[in-house]
């Protein structure tokens, strides 16, 4: 079910990022005055947090199969996603005038989506901590950890194209820009 689930929300992510491209192809006053980009010290942040919480969730799953507790690897999981969330939603804050222009509008839709995958992996990284505490974990009852694991994994490749999107689109505004 968590793999239906990745597939639909990556079809909606694709047509969240088909929406950027038609609207860029068709928007009025294209390119925008100030195309809208995130920094790149923002966006390098959220990339290793997006890299670590991948990392974390499979470092859990590697010790429970070790028969160790995967609390500390899933509490670092959680972390590092909310801080994914945290710095998509700083870029998001930081787009200017998200009424103002198409381009800063989809711009600031796509890091918001971004920022709702890497919250809800770090929900299912603290849902894993919650299970774990209960007794419900172990080397044979893993799947709650290999759940959380699909998602951290598709929070990543999603928030990396998020990034990967916003500097294309922002580029291709100034460049459209330069041109003329």
């Amino acid at each position: 079910a968590t793999v239906l689930t990745c597939a639909a929300d990556a079809t909606l992510f694709a047509s969240l990022l088909f929406g950027a491209l038609f609207l860029w192809l068709v928007a009025p006053g294209w390119p925008p005055p100030s195309p809208a980009a995130p920094g790149i010290a923002f966006a390098a942040s959220c990339g290793l947090a997006l890299l670590a919480s991948t990392f974390f969730g499979r470092r859990a799953m590697a010790a429970l199969r070790g028969g160790a507790s995967p609390a500390a690897w899933l509490a670092a999981c959680a972390g590092a996603q909310a801080a994914a969330a945290l710095l998509f939603g700083l870029m998001a804050a930081g787009v200017p005038e998200p009424t103002a222009h198409a381009h800063h509008a989809t711009v600031f839709v796509i890091l918001i989506y971004g920022g709702i995958r890497a919250g809800i992996g770090a929900l299912f990284a603290c849902y894993g901590l919650w299970r774990g505490h209960a007794g419900y974990l172990s080397a044979r009852r893993s799947l709650d950890l290999r759940i959380g694991r699909l998602w951290h994994d598709y929070a990543a490749i999603s928030g990396f194209v998020v990034l990967a999107a916003t500097a294309l689109t922002a580029f291709l505004a100034g460049s459209v820009e330069a041109g003329r």
